[in-house]
Formats: C-alpha cells, structure tokens, sequence
C-alpha cells in the first residue's frame, strides 16, 4: 500500500472530536446567535443581492431550507441554524455541492409568510439552481431533539427521495446533525448503481469517511483515477476500518496500474469484511479471490450474488471483467463476457467501463453496425484524453485508407502508453494486424525512450508473426541487438525461446549468454515501473524459465529439467509460487514433446496451475503465450483439429503466428474439408492476415 494509516492518530482525533462537541454544545446557541446576527446585516442589502435563476437545475446541486422549530423558543435559533450546519456537512459529500446559507437566507426572508412546504422549497431551489433540496423540522421536549429531513429531487417527482431522523440531548447538537446527514446521504441511494453509496454510509460511522468515499465514486465514474484513490485514501485515513472504501481503492488502484496497491489494500478489505452485510462480504471476497488469481473461485462467487441479487451493478461488471480477462488462460472465448456487460447496461446506460468492453468484443465479433453504435455512446462518456482508442476501433473497421491515414497521423504525436495500448487493443480486439503494425512501428521510433520502445517491439513482433511474417519479426529482433539494452535482449529471450521462432544456434546461444550475466533478481522492464512488487518479485522465476527453454533449444534436456527443478522451489508469495510451478509445468511439457509423448506433454499443461496465477501476473510474463502454442500444437499432433483451431482462436494475437503451417497441414486432410480450409484463409486475408505457406 502507497500510505500508512496511523489508527492511534486517528482515534485520538475521534476522541477529541468527541470532546468537542461536549464543550462546544454548551455555547452553540450563542454562537449561532452570533451568526444570525450577522445574517440579518446581510439581510439590510437583500435587495441589491441578484437574483440567482437557472434554467436547468442541477442535481449536483443542493439547497438546505429552514427548518420548522417546535418547543421552547431557546431553540428558535435551529431554524435558521440547522441550515448553515446541514449545508456545511452536505458540500463536497460525493458530487454535492450545496447553496450557500447567506444567499439562501436572504432570499427567503424576502417571504412573508416563513413557511416553507415542498412547492416554495422546490421554487427556491430552482431560483438558485439546485436540482435537489432539504426541508425539516426540530422538535424539542425536555431538553431532548427530534431532528427529521427530507430530501427532494426535482427530476423525480414530489415526493421525497431520502428520509432521516435522529433523537438525542440538545447537548449532542453536532453528532445529531452528522448522524442525520450520514443517514439522508444514505437514504437517498436506491438504483442498483448507487448501492454501495447506501452500505458505505452504513459501514463508517465517520462522516468525513463517508464524504470522502462518496468522492471517490463520484470521481471514479468520470474516469479520473489517481484523485479518486485520493479520495478513498482519505476515506481510509478517516476511519481505518472501512471495509467498503478499502474495497474501492483496490478496485480502482487495479484500473490505474498499480496492482501492487490494489493487491495490498484487498487484503485490509478482507480483514474488516466483517462489519459489512452477507451481500458485500461475499463482494469483497470475489474480488480478492480475482486479485489473487482464483478466476473459477471468484466466478462462482459471482454467480452466487446475481443469482441472489439479479439487480447487484457491480457484481454484474466484476463477472464481466472475470470472464472478459480471465477466461483466454481457462481455454474459453472472452466474448462470453457479452451478457455480463449487457446487463450491466440494462442497469446503467450510462456506465463507460462496461461499454468500453463490449466496444471491444463487437470489434472482435466483427459487428461492424453494433460497434459504431457503441462507439457513438462511448465517446460523450470518455474522457477526452482517452478516446483515441474509440477513434480507432472506428477507423480501423471502416476500410476506408483516408480515415486510417489520419488515424495514423493523430497517433504519431500520442503518449507513449496510449500509443500502445492503441496497437495492442486494435491488434487484439479488431484484428487488423496491418493497422496495428502501422500503429506500432511509430512507437519503436528512435525518437521514443527506451522503454517505450521496448513496449513498441513487444507489439511489433507478434503482429509479423500472426501475418506469417516469421523472417521479418526474426530480421526485427536482430536490429536491436545494436541497441545494446537489457529490455531488448529480454524481449529477444522471450520469443527466441519458443520453438517455432526461427533462431539458429549461435544466437540462441549469445542470448542465453547475455541471461546469465544479467543480475538476477532484476527485471531491466520492472526497472521502469515495477508493478509486481506485491508478488513478492517474479522476474527471477521469468529468467530461469527462459533459460531453460532456451536449452532446450539447444537439445540440452538435462539442463532444461534442471531449470524446471530450481523453478520447484522459487518463490517468497503464494503468487510467485504458483507462476514458479506454472513455468515448471510448461518447461516439462516442452520436454514430453520433445521426446514425442503429446499426452503426457499435455497431461503436465493440465496440472499447470492456471487458478492460482493472476491474470496481469499470468499475462504479464508471455508464459501462457507459449503455453497455448504448445496445447493448441498437441491437440493438432492428437488428432483433434478442431479443438488446436479453437484454442488458436481464443488466444490473443500471439495465436496467428502459427496459423500458417496449421492451414498448410489442414489441406487435404480427411477430416477437415477443403471448402472449410479455403474458408478459413479467406477469414484470415479479410482480417489482414498474410497466410504464407512458404515463410514458416
């Protein structure tokens, strides 16, 4: 976790606070006094005061109106004070932003009468632009106050849309109005969006907590991360056992790239998990069981929930994100995520995450009308700093080489990480490697630093290996041996391991070579930024699994088993246990192919331990790259043609690179008609793909 929190500081600050109010009560009505008299010198200039009219009220904006007071006249002053301290805890709870006092008042006073029902509430609050208001009364009996609100919202009707209402000494005048305003917040959340707003406010008994929280939402819906995990780092600091705002931060440190945080604060969640409902519990639970890598364990969990609760947002969106990013490695497409997001559209038109993703799955279901539609309702919900990735999915698939020149021209000028992720999305989810080659050779330009060329290569190279390019990526990966960098020789590591890249022996052996001498336990990528300090440092386990793949290519078998036994026993967290034994596993299966014994080869993928990795760490590495070549290889060795194409097809764009010696083999194959084979290139061809028998 990026901060500490300090829960002795922060008790100490609740206990003081706590004296406060004692103190503090015993001279409110003297301070409020103070401040109607201050009022009522504004009051002398109400009429040179504009008047303030807006024709489109918002619902960000909040006027708290006079309260009825009842009992001894001591305590008239509440009518007018309850809406200078209700306002106050109100601004700045979420989006809210409410009227101030002095204007308000002065306004009203204008009216005679003094009594304020719903319809002058609703009038008033139009005059100054709010689209919600609060009316309420003070009851006082024996030194006792009855305190109730309502809060109305003029875009849905009349009645109101939150209740509240505390009881206590007069003496406990502040914590009544926290509590009163802790339950309105609370109250006034009731669509299936808004439902971890209503158990947040529920879960804290802070309201500075809650405040803070309700920030942080409000900022992570517009898309602006790094101040929304502000927002619920300070929600944290507040009140040190809020499971829920624990829970958000780890769900948006995971949106920002900081899996290190989001890993580390998913377990605080899990350990305060207790103050939350069987509903959230179960929540928190999915999530850390997603962080940590137990995709099938959190899917289940998720199934539980919305087949409980079918109207649960954010349960529906975590199965999306399950099945959308965790579902390649299992062996299923991630396109079965396309019912997941659609539901969470069905409760929220408006949610920009889960229409991103079904931009990218009717990209890769090549529904060219869906995906401009999407494209349309994404662009309004985006930030303008992120949309170029909708620019081009839209270019790319409308075949139009004007559009995609112009693309090309706005992504020279790009961010480094946006132009790569521009490629790779386009390369996976659109399937124009062509467009995607263009994308990324701008961002292995000489001009870019060095790790963003890195990340250039790392797209470039499977984009020439899915078109059958193999002696162009080979060409490619040679030019940056002048570059005499340790992440060039990495990435020259990682695909010179595979058995299908075309090497010969002198190279593979200076790669190995330049392995060896590298230090050991540092990554020259995670140099730039480590995300995978929560894994407890996994590069060690990257290095030896690419020098025993490495031997093996060399025919030194008993080097390789020697690599997979030191993988046997590496490892400081569960996480980088188990991608340990998952190099292991795939080292072992290379050998059991090599040796001609598909079965057992694929026997040692099954026992890989897929569900204890996760996805960013499994991903992250390329071992599932190779993982899949081999299966989808075997099954085809097997017999089981069908079942290599699916695997090809279920991949990433790393699938392609040996789609032309399959197609090749395929042809004339008893099993697989003709027709099927030629269909199958022509897909291909319209997709970009060069389909050379030759060049493999």
């Amino acid at each position: 976790m990026a901060a500490s929190y300090d829960a002795g500081a922060v008790s100490r600050e609740s206990g003081a606070r706590a004296a406060g109010y004692r103190t503090a009560a015993w001279t409110v009505g003297a301070l409020l006094g103070l401040l109607l008299v201050l009022l009522a010198g504004t009051r002398g200039m109400r009429e040179s005061i504009p008047a303030i009219i807006s024709a489109a009220p918002s619902s960000s904006v909040i006027a708290v109106l006079p309260f009825a007071v009842h009992g001894d006249p001591r305590f008239a002053y509440l009518g007018e004070g309850m809406l200078d301290l209700l306002s106050t805890n109100l601004d700045g709870a979420g989006e809210l932003r409410t009227v101030d006092p002095r204007a308000l008042l002065s306004f009203v006073a204008r009216d005679s009468s003094r009594v304020i029902g719903p319809e002058r509430g609703r009038a008033v609050a139009v005059r100054f632009g709010a689209g919600r208001y609060v009316l309420g009364e003070v009851v006082e009996a024996g030194g006792r106050l009855r305190i109730t609100a309502s809060l109305y919202d003029q875009s849905r009707g009349p009645p109101p849309v939150a209740h509240a209402m505390v009881e206590g000494e007069a003496t406990e005048l502040f914590a009544l109005v926290d509590e009163l305003t802790t339950e309105l917040l609370g109250d006034q959340y009731d669509t299936p969006g808004e439902r971890l707003a209503r158990s947040a406010a529920v879960t804290t008994h802070s309201l500075p907590a809650l405040k803070a929280y309700l920030e942080g939402e409000a900022q992570l819906r517009a898309g602006r991360y790094s101040v929304a995990m502000e927002a619920f780092q300070r929600a944290i600091a507040e009140d040190t056992s809020f499971a829920l705002a624990y829970y958000r931060l780890s769900v948006t440190a995971d949106w920002f790239g900081r899996i290190d945080q989001s890993v580390a604060v998913s377990e605080r969640a899990i350990h305060h998990r207790d103050r939350l409902s069987e509903h959230d519990r179960l929540l928190v639970e999915a999530y850390h069981a997603f962080r940590h890598g137990a995709a099938s364990e959190a899917e289940a969990l998720y199934r539980t929930i919305v087949s409980t609760y079918p109207d649960d947002l954010e349960a529906w969106y975590q199965l999306g994100e399950i099945l959308f990013h965790s579902n390649p490695p299992r062996g299923r497409s991630f396109t079965e995520s396309r019912g997941a997001f659609e539901r969470v559209l069905s409760l929220d038109a408006g949610h920009h995450d889960a229409v991103m993703h079904m931009v990218r799955v009717a990209a890769y279901e090549g529904k060219r009308a869906e995906l401009h539609s999407l494209i349309e309702r994404a662009l309004p919900l985006t930030p303008p700093s992120e949309r170029l990735e909708l620019r081009a999915f839209r270019a790319f698939s409308s075949g139009n080489p004007a559009d995609q020149d112009r693309l090309v021209e706005e992504l020279r000028t790009a961010a480094d990480g946006v132009l790569w992720h521009t490629a790779w999305r386009t390369t996976v989810y659109a399937r124009n490697l062509a467009a995607a080659e263009r994308a990324s050779r701008l961002l292995v330009d000489s001009a870019r630093p060095p790790h963003a060329r890195a990340q250039g290569y790392s797209a470039l190279i499977p984009l020439l290996l899915g078109q059958g390019r193999l002696r162009a990526a080979r060409a490619e990966l040679q030019g940056t041996r002048a570059r005499r960098l340790n992440t060039f020789s990495g990435i020259r590591a990682h695909w010179a391991a595979f058995r299908f890249f075309p090497a010969n022996r002198a190279e593979i052996i200076e790669l190995r070579g330049e392995l060896l001498r590298q230090d050991a336990s540092i990554d020259p990528d995670e140099a730039v930024i480590n995300r995978f300090n929560a894994y407890g440092g996994v590069y060690p386990q990257k290095r030896v699994y690419q020098l025993g793949l490495l031997s093996a290519r060399l025919g030194e078998d008993a080097e390789e088993r020697s690599r997979a036994r030191q993988l046997d026993a590496m490892g400081t967290t569960p996480e980088a246990r188990a991608l340990s034994r998952y190099f292991a596993a795939v080292i072992r299966a290379d050998l059991a192919r090599a040796r001609n014994q598909p079965r057992e080869a694929l026997a040692f993928l099954d026992r890989a331990p897929i569900d204890e990795l996760p996805t960013d760490l499994l991903s992250a590495f390329g071992a599932q790259v190779y993982a899949a070549w081999m299966r989808a290889e075997l099954l085809r060795e097997l017999g089981h043609h069908e079942a290599a194409l699916a695997w090809f097809e279920r991949r990433g764009f790393v699938r392609h690179a040996v789609y032309s010696s399959l197609i090749a083999e395929l042809d004339g194959n008893p099993m697989i008609t003709a027709a099927r084979v030629a269909a199958r290139v022509a897909t291909l061809e319209a997709a970009g793909y060069e389909v050379r028998r030759g060049d493999a």
